[in-house]
């Protein structure tokens, strides 16, 4: 994974503290309109990702990683359209900690977009699609507070995603491909695999995942060099 202070070993993580004000809080409601599933929900928490406080940003001695405080407002929608499935949803995530957008610590707040269509084209072949955006608020702020020497995140990101199944043997093996591509950033995750089922309880999978381009910080192309090879086998009870 990329770091932009590898020589930094002081580092210590500081969890939220543990008490009624910081309690993590979902809430989700949903109904039938017009045959698509809608939903609307809510979430007040924490960021899940880490984001990193130096001591001294011209001679940084000690990192600490803290979690800044989020809320996130959301809506999908769901159902059968065009011979598949389609769907949307959208977010707004609210960095409460830094709304203005000035602290490099805290990630700025963004809107995101996800759009899906998922098809079967012949017996036991489906494509499914995929196309994402997100939306970064206050980004003039940002590139003005972001120290120099560290990577700059895009004001708008992309990324698509491919998913192609196809089942054999009275479905016994699924053969299936499923690919990220940044239309922002150029990197990518391709993901072939094999699955076959032994049985109702046993079942193996042979698989990669290739990364590649990009930047060295960015979301795949970080993971350049770690192209790997996995094998599974799985008995089920």
């Amino acid at each position: 994974m990329f770091d932009p202070m590898p020589n930094v070993t002081n580092r210590e993580e500081k969890d939220p503290a543990s008490n009624f004000k910081n309690t993590e809080f979902a809430v989700r409601a949903y109904r039938d309109i017009a045959g698509f599933d809608a939903s609307v929900y809510f979430y007040r928490g924490f960021y899940r990702k880490p984001y990193m406080i130096p001591d001294d940003l011209n001679n940084t001695t000690k990192i600490t990683f803290h979690y800044p405080k989020l809320s996130v407002y959301g809506a999908s929608l769901q159902g059968r359209a065009l011979d598949g499935v389609l769907s949307f949803e959208a977010g707004y995530y609210d960095s409460r900690q830094d709304r203005k957008g000035i602290d490099y610590t805290v990630p700025n707040s963004q809107t995101k977009f996800l759009v899906g269509y998922q098809r079967q084209l012949w017996e036991d072949f489906t494509v499914g699609l995929q196309y994402f955006t997100e939306y970064m608020h206050d980004y003039a702020e940002y590139k003005k507070a972001q120290p120099g020497g560290l990577p700059k995140d895009r004001r708008t990101g992309q990324i698509a995603t491919v998913r192609l199944t196809q089942l054999l043997m009275h479905q016994t093996m699924k053969l299936s491909l499923f690919s990220f591509y940044s239309t922002s950033e150029g990197d990518y995750l391709i993901n072939p695999e094999i699955k076959y089922n032994f049985s109702d309880n046993i079942w193996a999978a042979i698989g990669a995942n290739i990364f590649g381009g990009g930047e060295r910080w960015s979301q795949f192309g970080q993971l350049d060099k770690n192209d790997n090879v996995y094998l599974q086998l799985r008995y089920e009870f």
